[in-house]
């Protein structure tokens, strides 16, 4: 996730205001300057949405530019700012900046276009609208990140690791990642055998793993490169990639039936 971290101005409950105000005029003047931009053929428009509702209190993270007209290969730069902290309790807050691609203006029928259908016809069009979503997090004093893993279990099931190759009997081991802190999780889960023990490449990885506030724990499957022997050491490790990135956060081991 995005984390924004660091200093952050004195706030008040009128600088608020005013910066409020602020930008809702520019949000206003970027809108009637982009509408009023021709739609090229091949030029890609996109939106770019913070999640206000979900950032309490309402101007903690700004975020600029809120639109921008692309042409394909070209990318463009969202700047997110941390705004005061003000009287804000101490913890985590989470938005989400949401990236949407805007359909063409002609997108659709026109008013006139749907006066002139036959009588007793019904017509429509779909338009996919695709976009992204990515989470933005600030955290108001110090995190709390803490781990534990749970429930460690190896199985086996008949499975594709690719998706195209044909399925096959393989080793799956399936933990449960505690999130022990008040803080979110964001990390790497790595399992190594007595083969892997020192080895840059490990027998079983899933990367980005986050557990966020909404739940204290999150059920992970995890496929193995090699069957274990038996009553081999299979030892699992998630490691912090947000606010220490590399440290461990947690590690357990279990013996291969």
């Amino acid at each position: 996730p995005a984390s924004a971290q660091g200093r952050r101005t004195p706030d008040t409950g009128a600088a608020r205001g005013v910066r409020s105000l602020l930008l809702d005029q520019i949000e206003q003047l970027e809108d009637l300057l982009f509408d009023d931009r021709p739609h090229d053929q091949g030029v890609q428009r996109r939106s770019f949405e913070l999640r206000k509702s979900l950032v309490k209190p309402t101007g903690m993270v700004l975020l600029t530019p809120r639109r921008a007209t692309l042409v394909p290969g070209t990318g463009q730069t969202i700047r997110v700012r941390a705004g005061g902290a003000g009287d804000t309790p101490p913890g985590e807050y989470r938005s989400h900046l949401t990236v949407t691609a805007l359909p063409p203006p002609d997108t659709g029928v026109t008013a006139e276009q749907a006066a002139t259908q036959a009588p007793n016809s019904l017509s429509f069009r779909v338009n996919s609208v695709l976009g992204i979503s990515i989470p933005v997090i600030i955290r108001v004093g110090p995190a709390d990140v803490r781990a534990g893993i749970e429930n460690a279990k190896l199985a086996f099931e008949d499975v594709s690791l690719d998706g195209v190759a044909p399925a096959k009997r393989t080793p799956i081991l399936s933990i449960d990642l505690v999130r022990l802190g008040t803080s979110s999780l964001f990390g790497d889960i790595e399992v190594r055998g007595a083969k892997e023990r020192g080895s840059a490449l490990p027998m079983g990885i899933v990367r980005g793993v986050g557990v966020y506030t909404e739940i204290d724990r999150r059920y992970v499957k995890i496929a193995l490169q090699r069957i274990p022997a038996a009553k081999e050491s299979i030892e699992i490790s998630f490691k912090d990639d947000d606010t220490s990135p590399g440290k461990l956060l947690a590690k357990v081991s279990i013996a291969a039936p």
